[in-house]
């Protein structure tokens, strides 16, 4: 009944899921530490959000609930506590949404679908979390709260977002929603009235709740995240799990790296006596081009045979292209090659990473 309810919609069926990796099965990155300020790490697609309040680290944990067919989680943990919470502290978990992949949902028509967002969460703090959802491109929001009522244990979480028939998203690859998770917040989102009724243009004072937890209280803190689902129509159904490679690929999309050592960079030719330009086909085309970020190092990289390792990376904007498609990357060798030859090459080093970085 549930799903002939969100048929009726405009939902149901195949790909209904518009959250990338909401079973936080890749992780392409690790897991990182020391976290004040917005980035990513962990399982991708989801960032983390810091504004002036505590240090965080960000993994992919093996701790899920029970039976329900997940291997992953996001697990945000308090590095670095801060119990004094400034005006403009925000600690949030967001996935962010292109709006092509949210035409479904129809809105800023006569015809807009509310929206539901399921998943399981769990934390040793208990008591009252906001879920937002954050409209872009026409600076309109509506949050709603969850309450966690056992510390350390999973619980399912349901939470229904109205219609909302002004304000269309771009049909296009920009960043048009986010879905956020606070977990702390200053009183810039928390003195007003929160607007949990329907969408309305933003005002910050009114998208959290005054009683929201801080999870920067305790180094003890911790919020663990899996089975995010959101769909069209108002009864949700069970998350819809897929194929892990069909995951990754829609994550390459937006990020992708070259990790560690003896991992094959790419083929090219010997530009001159030193320097080395490397075809790179990405494995999926990327949502815009990427930014490209190299780790260097004495002897990172190196070719097949190990006779040549490189010493440096020539990073100059004009001897490098990089596009959605793929990428020509200059090594400069440090030894002396022979110009007009095609060869490969490789990573040496198991710090050598190779990134490309194309995140809404």
């Amino acid at each position: 009944a549930n799903l002939i309810g969100n048929i009726n919609a405009g939902g149901g069926g195949v790909n209904r899921n518009v959250v990338i990796n909401g079973a936080m099965n890749v992780a392409q990155r690790g897991d990182v530490t020391g976290k004040t300020a917005a980035s990513y790490g962990g399982p991708d697609r989801f960032a983390v959000g810091i504004t002036s309040h505590g240090t965080y680290a960000v993994s992919q944990s093996s701790t899920v609930p029970s039976g329900k067919g997940f291997a992953n989680s996001y697990k945000l943990d308090c590095t670095t506590a801060d119990t004094s919470v400034g005006s403009n502290a925000e600690v949030t978990i967001q996935h962010r949404f292109e709006g092509q992949n949210l035409q479904t949902l129809r809105k800023g028509t006569s015809e807009a679908k509310p929206i539901t967002a399921t998943f399981y969460c769990r934390s040793n703090l208990t008591g009252t979390f906001t879920l937002e959802f954050f409209d872009n491109d026409n600076s309109r929001q509506c949050s709603k709260n969850f309450t966690i009522s056992s510390a350390d244990t999973w619980e399912f979480k349901s939470i229904t977002f109205p219609a909302d028939t002004t304000g269309t998203f771009g049909n296009d690859n920009l960043q048009s929603a986010v879905l956020v998770w606070w977990l702390a917040a200053g009183s810039d989102f928390t003195s007003g009235t929160q607007n949990t009724s329907a969408f309305a243009s933003n005002t910050n004072a009114n998208r959290v709740s005054s009683s929201i937890v801080n999870m920067s209280s305790s180094t003890d803190n911790e919020f663990l995240l899996t089975g995010v689902q959101l769909e069209v129509g108002q009864n949700p159904t069970e998350f819809e799990h897929e194929p892990v490679e069909r995951t990754l690929a829609k994550c390459q999309r937006y990020f992708w790296n070259i990790q560690g050592s003896n991992q094959p960079v790419g083929a090219g030719a010997t530009w001159n006596a030193s320097y080395i330009h490397v075809n790179i086909a990405h494995p999926v085309e990327m949502r815009a081009n990427p930014d490209f970020v190299i780790t260097t190092g004495t002897n990172y990289y190196q070719t097949p045979n190990g006779s040549a390792a490189f010493e440096t990376f020539n990073g100059d904007d004009d001897q490098q292209f990089v596009s959605t498609l793929g990428s020509i990357v200059q090594f400069n060798s440090g030894v002396s090659i022979t110009a007009g030859r095609s060869i490969s090459v490789s990573t040496a080093n198991s710090s050598a990473d190779l990134a490309w970085n194309s995140e809404l």
